[in-house]
This record gives C-alpha cells, sequence and structure tokens, in this order.
C-alpha cells in the first residue's frame, strides 16, 4: 500500500530473518479496493544487502522481475475436527489446533504440519493414557516411544488422581477436549473464520483456545494472552513442567486462527519456541521433513497436552476480562 502511494511499479520484501542461505520466503499478498495492485515478490538477504550497497554507491540499480505466481480459482476445503467429551461439562471446551494447508514451496513439515501433528498427538496421549490401569503402567501399542518422555511421566503422574476402579476411562477430563486443524489458514485464515461464525453463539462455553504455529521444536513455555486471573492459573499449570524446564509464560498468545475468540475475550495460548530458528525456513524451500526433531516434537506433544488437559478437568473455566 505504501509502495503504491509512491507510484512503484513493485514492491520486493527483504527475507524477515537476520542472515539466510540465499532462500527466499513466500507468502500471501493482499490488496485494497481503490489502490493499484502492483507485484510482490521476496528476494533474498543477500540480493537486497547486495543493492543496498550499490545504492549506498549511488549506483542505479535495474530489476527484471520474472514471476509465475497466479491466483486459482476457489475450491472447497473443510476443517478436521476431532474431540474427547467432557465427562462433567460436555458442553464446554478447550480448543487445541493448527493448520493443514501449506505454501507450494517445501513440504510444510514445519508450518504446520508439526503443529497439525502434536495438536492431535495430546488428544491421543491423553486418549490413550485414559485406557491404562495403575496395575499395568504401559501404554497401548505405539504408545512406549511417548512414555519414555519426561514430560509424558508429568501425565501420568496427574492422571493417578484418578480412581480407576470408578472410572471406565480415568484420563477423561471434565470438558471436551476440542481437536481442529484449520484449512486455507495460509489464505487469511479462512476455515478459522468459518468455524468462528459457525460456533460464536456458544463462545461463553470456550475456557481456552491453544494453536501451535510457530514451529515445533524445544518450547520454551507458551504465549498467553488473557486476565490476570487467568494468566496466574496459566503460571501456576506451567510450574508442573518444572521437571523439563519448560515453565514461562510470556505476552501475546494470538495467532491467526484464534485471534477471532481472544478478540471476543476467550483467554489464548500459543506454543513458544525457536523463533529465529522457524523463520529460517518459513514459508521457504528449506521448510521439509529435515527441519523436524522427532524428540523435539514428542516434548513439544507433552506441554501441549499437559496444558490442555489440566485446563479441561479444572473444576472452573478460566476467568475472563
Amino acid at each position: 500500500l505504501e509502495a503504491c502511494k509512491h507510484s512503484a511499479y513493485a514492491n520486493l520484501i527483504r527475507y524477515v530473518i537476520a542472515k539466510m542461505i540465499y532462500i527466499p520466503h513466500t507468502g500471501i499478498q493482499e490488496y485494497q479496493d481503490g489502490v493499484p495492485k502492483i507485484p510482490t515478490a521476496c528476494i533474498t538477504v543477500e540480493d537486497a544487502e547486495m543493492m543496498s550497497r550499490m545504492a549506498s554507491r549511488g549506483n542505479r540499480i535495474v530489476i527484471h522481475l520474472k514471476m509465475g505466481a497466479r491466483n486459482y480459482p476457489d475450491a472447497d476445503s473443510f476443517n478436521t475436527v476431532a474431540e474427547i467429551i467432557g465427562s462433567k461439562y460436555p458442553e464446554q471446551v478447550v480448543l487445541v489446533s493448527g493448520h493443514l494447508d501449506s505454501w507450494d514451496v517445501g513440504q510444510g513439515a514445519m508450518d504446520d504440519g508439526g503443529g497439525a501433528f502434536i495438536s492431535w498427538e495430546a488428544l491421543s496421549l491423553i486418549k490413550d493414557l485414559g485406557h491404562l490401569t495403575m496395575k499395568e503402567k504401559k501404554l497401548p501399542s505405539g504408545g512406549w516411544r511417548l512414555f519414555k518422555n519426561k514430560a509424558c511421566r508429568i501425565i501420568w503422574s496427574l492422571s493417578c488422581i484418578k480412581d480407576v476402579r470408578t472410572r471406565k476411562s480415568w484420563l477423561r477430563p471434565k470438558r471436551t477436549l476440542r481437536l481442529v486443524l484449520w484449512t486455507a489458514e495460509e489464505q487469511g485464515g479462512i476455515g478459522a473464520f468459518q468455524y468462528y461464525q459457525l460456533h460464536k453463539a456458544n463462545i461463553s462455553n470456550y475456557s481456552l483456545v491453544m494453536e501451535s504455529d510457530l514451529g515445533t521444536f524445544l518450547p520454551s513455555g507458551l504465549q498467553f494472552t488473557g486476565s490476570e486471573k487467568a494468566r496466574a492459573i496459566m503460571e501456576e499449570i506451567m510450574n508442573l513442567l518444572r521437571p523439563i524446564n519448560i515453565t514461562q509464560v510470556f505476552e501475546a498468545g494470538e495467532g491467526t486462527d484464534i485471534n477471532f475468540w481472544i478478540q471476543a475475550g476467550v483467554p489464548g495460548a500459543s506454543l513458544l519456541d525457536d523463533l529465529y530458528k522457524y523463520f529460517s525456513f518459513h514459508h521457504s524451500h528449506g521448510d521439509t521433513m529435515t527441519v523436524m526433531d522427532p524428540k523435539q516434537m514428542n516434548v513439544a506433544a507433552a506441554v501441549w497436552a499437559v496444558v490442555s488437559y489440566v485446563v479441561a478437568d479444572m473444576e472452573e473455566m478460566l476467568p475472563r476480562s
């Protein structure tokens, strides 16, 4: 928009990370009515710095753009939803989420395959642990890889307060735990907006909305937006993760897909990890499976499971402003 105001023919954006290895990133370009729609492209850090040096020497820079980006007609796509129904307050919801779509460069393994998978794994882990007995102390087939993780032992310790003789699924939380894997996030949060429109009438029943869309590297804590009382509760919950040194609660829990809820007053949380590493691969050809570390993803999934389960199993909903 600012470039158009100055009669620019095109808009070039330097890649957002400080240092890179000659890789640009991609992203969405939004236009406004009444403003010329000029092309926009990202250039590498190296090319941006080279042109900066040339300009500082007084050189005239001529750039030829050859771009293959295009918009295709809209098509139907769908959010994916799964849930564990609450045992006492099934109408109340703790929502965990990531998005399914990605850009055409790379594989989308980090953005946001990792966030989608740890959200799925959080519910899967809680469901699997819900069918254990205290005598067995073993996971169903395929679950041992997560149980070996220290953070998952915290899930186990939390579950020990349940009496298996009186509850068939003794890790089932009081509130419904709902997983939503959003569609069309990269196109402006279309799937999340549609979900909000369909469910905003029940907004008073949403205790917490959670989104993982900043990578699934070793977490340092959570970003959280909510009232002071809710923040104090979240800090106590994060203290459960002190054995693995993931206890911090930072400001700004907003995310593209949960902002609708947060702006309406629902507490929101996002997983926080190494943002420098995240933006080193963000929206680029480098976003592949090679970026992902299974052990770090296990820790991220355990953190996601602990937080979502404890909030869903509290007697009261998180207080709002």
